[in-house]
């Protein structure tokens, strides 16, 4: 008999206007940003999935991986698919549905700078409470880690149904 599929909590991750302030002169992959990702991946226990288009090139994936070690955090275990004509929303969606056989996806938030509930289409509902939109310029902030760690808390998980069916 096979096992069931681990049950996960996603973090869908953007990095440019997320832990890389744009227009900033911090650099990428800002040590502040970074701690604060550190922070939320320590409270919750989630795992990060690659939503940013770093994911597009094997040198952006290596470069998100080195700098997640460096900070003291594991790699990524995924990246969404790159559908070229669509929406981040659906990638996030479209990645939940392929894995679903290795991984249960009982909960996730996704972190972009991108209004994703604004463009979520038929998932308008479901990214309302499972998204944080941050300040570009700023990147990610305290009150951004605090929103995402009670969205991924047990409260917030997803009925199966609402994700699969």
């Amino acid at each position: 008999m096979a096992e069931p599929p681990k049950k996960i909590k996603v973090i869908f991750l953007d990095c440019d206007g997320v832990v890389s302030p744009l227009g900033g002169h911090a650099g990428i992959f800002e040590k502040t940003r970074m701690a604060l990702l550190k922070k939320l991946l320590q409270n919750t226990g989630a795992v990060i999935v690659l939503s940013s288009s770093w994911r597009t090139s094997d040198w952006g994936r290596a470069e998100v991986n080195k700098n997640l070690v460096l900070n003291a955090m594991p790699h990524f275990i995924g990246c969404t698919p790159d559908h070229q004509w669509g929406m981040r929303t659906n990638e996030i969606m479209t990645w939940i549905r392929d894995h679903q056989a290795e991984w249960h996806v009982e909960n996730f938030v996704a972190i972009d700078d991108i209004n994703l509930p604004s463009v979520a289409g038929q998932h308008t509902d479901l990214f309302l409470k499972h998204a944080i939109v941050t300040n570009g310029v700023q990147g990610l902030t305290e009150q951004d880690i605090t929103d995402a760690t009670r969205m991924l808390g047990d409260a917030n998980n997803i009925p199966a149904d609402e994700l699969y069916g």
